[in-house]
């Protein structure tokens, strides 16, 4: 992706398949989804709890960032990470805290001016 310099400082341009161009406003897919609100509608019972182990490797991963050592710009989160808990809630709050880490980390990378 390319800043389009006849646009505001958080538009980016990129080329898509046949050689169209289309813009993509970060602030606002960002804002989009800070905003976005859902209802839990309902829940299981312990019986059918159920984590997962395994996945990335937090060695290789900046803990105050949650970014890949090894790809910049790729940030994980939840059970894509090699972390688990107790059930109970344990793994939901992993992955909400993860997450919101890692969006957060995400959303700040992708806003951050480029070098041209």
């Amino acid at each position: 992706m390319t800043r389009d310099e006849n646009r505001t400082g958080n538009i980016y341009s990129k080329e898509g398949r046949g050689g169209s161009k289309f813009w993509v406003d970060i602030r606002a897919i960002a804002e989009g989804i800070r905003q976005w609100r859902f209802d839990i509608a309902g829940f299981v019972g312990y019986e059918r709890a159920v984590v997962t182990a395994g996945g990335v490797d937090c060695d290789e991963v900046v803990a105050k960032t949650l970014e890949s050592r090894l790809v910049p710009s790729l940030f994980f989160c939840g059970e894509v990470l090699d972390l688990d808990a107790d059930t109970g809630g344990y793994n939901l709050h992993i992955a909400f805290a993860t997450g919101r880490l890692a969006g957060r980390n995400a959303c700040q990378r992708a806003l951050k001016p480029r070098k041209m």
